[in-house]
């Protein structure tokens, strides 16, 4: 799991955000059906599962089919995971991103 790519931060974020993420074969096998996860503000974890094959230095996005409700302002810590069966180095496994929706005012 190297990044979190959406949602950014900004004044127009609803209640149905994309979570999109980049995974990262940093191995040395091909691996297939990655299960991955996201949780916001240490709520839940999402749990899905990324299809496909991901060759040993390959990278690849995925989007979560499950979108997160970031309509109200305020500051989110959004986490993203990986668990791989048998994965020998569980250090690159997550991680997190700081998304600000700002309190708008009305002029």
């Amino acid at each position: 799991m190297t990044a979190i790519t959406a949602p950014v931060s900004g004044c127009l974020l609803g209640s149905a955000e994309n979570v999109t993420i980049t995974i990262t074969n940093f191995g040395t096998a091909t691996q297939t059906s990655i299960p991955v996860a996201y949780r916001v503000n240490g709520g839940a974890w999402v749990n899905e599962t990324w299809t496909g094959s991901l060759g040993p230095g390959g990278s690849t996005g995925y989007t979560f089919t499950t979108t997160a409700d970031l309509s109200a302002a305020g500051t989110y810590v959004i986490d993203a995971r990986t668990n791989l069966p048998g994965d020998g180095n569980a250090g690159n496994d997550q991680t997190s991103k700081t998304v600000v929706k700002p309190a708008t005012k009305m002029i």
